[in-house]
């Protein structure tokens, strides 16, 4: 685990150099300030939209296990998934909301960078926005604050 020491994204600019600048400015608008510097490997409930996992989360409260209530909020279409045989790669946790339940302890947004199936990594590229929820608050996660 690498260190949870938040940084100011100017700070880390001076340590990466080779960080190609337009990545900086893009990440800037969502995450102001980078908690983690490398990825994590997660399981938990994962969606495709802030909305989506709201609703799953509301699913979960009302007594449905996460496999259900990702199940219930596929409309037809596989917008939430559970993932509990594999793990998902995020990159640039933030913390979006803050729970005292037992659904979930927070909920996060983050870049979804790969899959870890059979021990092996699948990349994705370009990285995708991805929206999810796990048991336990992570340290490594970056907190959006109001504006």
């Amino acid at each position: 685990m690498r260190s949870q020491t938040a940084y100011p994204l100017t700070s880390r600019l001076t340590f990466r150099k080779a960080l190609p600048l337009a990545a900086c400015l893009a990440w800037t608008f969502h995450c102001p300030v980078w908690a983690q510097d490398g990825p994590l490997n997660l399981q938990g409930l994962f969606c495709n939209t802030e909305e989506q996992i709201d609703g799953a989360l509301g699913f979960m409260s009302r007594g449905q296990t996460p496999r259900a209530a990702a199940e219930l909020t596929n409309k037809g279409d596989v917008v939430c998934t559970y993932v509990d045989e594999l793990r998902y790669v995020v990159e640039h946790p933030v913390e979006i909301w803050q729970n005292n339940s037992a659904v979930a302890a927070a909920k996060y947004k983050a870049a979804l960078t790969g899959v870890i199936v059979g021990g092996r990594l699948r990349p994705i590229s370009p990285p995708v926005e991805i929206f999810f929820a796990v048991p336990e608050r992570l340290a490594e996660a970056a907190i959006e604050r109001p504006v």
